[in-house]
């Protein structure tokens, strides 16, 4: 069966500040982030009598998850009321989890990716290494 990934886009405002850092970046300060979510699933072309059955996922349930586990709680936020230390390494790992949990189990979660501004990012995909 072919494996199919769909990728969809987020935009949330929000304030932070980082801990314990040398830098500007320690004062309170506003981002427009930009998330980015893949998912891949595998699509079974002999049994296509319905749309969904051609599909991954339905756009409009990828939209709902990410919409109620991350964008609802994170637009217009404080991010240190969230996360411990607000980089963007932490919060795309959180990210990912949380997302991750609410995927129907024929649905994998390939990667998040987290813009902070237009040209950094940071992307995780369920590596861990120890």
């Amino acid at each position: 069966m072919p494996k199919v990934y769909l990728t969809k886009e987020f935009e949330f405002e929000a304030a932070h500040h980082l801990l314990n850092y040398a830098g500007a970046c320690a004062n309170v300060h506003g981002h427009s982030y930009k998330l980015q979510v893949t998912v891949s699933g595998n699509i079974n072309l002999n049994d296509t009598k319905y749309a969904t059955d051609c599909m991954v996922l339905d756009f409009k349930n990828l939209k709902s998850i990410v919409k109620g586990s991350i964008i609802d709680t994170h637009d217009h936020a404080d991010l240190n009321l969230i996360y411990s230390n607000p980089t963007a390494e932490v919060m795309v790992i959180e990210m990912f989890e949380t997302i991750r949990k609410w995927l129907p189990k024929d649905v994998k979660l390939e990667s998040v990716k987290l813009w902070e501004t237009s040209t950094s990012f940071a992307e995780y995909r369920g590596e861990c290494h120890e």
